[in-house]
């Protein structure tokens, strides 16, 4: 074998181990910035866990605020395609490298799921 043929051999096997290595990246250390913050806001610890229990139940769905406001969960690891979030007709998510990213229909625009893919239409 020429060294030609073992340098194009090597770049296969490495281009190969990428691909393999980055489709399966289920990494449980990335977590969202909202995630590391203490927003118990002065309430008693007793509060505080059972808002911190709610959300960690909710976490892969969002939560809603006081207000009924929809927060999507962010940086969760995913595997999947474009899909319309349930419970909420606006927002959407995508899953890029593994990692979900949450949009939003624009505005008087809904979510319909079409197989693999979403699109906004009006209402």
């Amino acid at each position: 074998m020429n060294f030609k043929n073992f340098i194009f051999c090597f770049l296969i096997i490495v281009i190969l181990f990428q691909v393999v290595f980055s489709q399966d990246n289920n990494d449980s250390s990335t977590e969202s910035i909202d995630d590391n913050i203490d927003d118990s806001n002065g309430q008693d610890d007793n509060e505080s866990q059972e808002n911190n229990s709610n959300q960690d139940e909710h976490s892969m769905l969002g939560v809603r605020d006081e207000n009924d406001h929809f927060h999507p969960p962010q940086n969760k690891p995913c595997r999947g395609f474009q899909k319309c979030i349930k419970g909420d007709n606006q927002w959407y998510s995508e899953c890029i490298h593994g990692t979900s990213h949450y949009s939003r229909c624009p505005s008087g625009n809904i979510c319909k799921q079409q197989g693999d893919r979403i699109r906004c239409i009006r209402r």
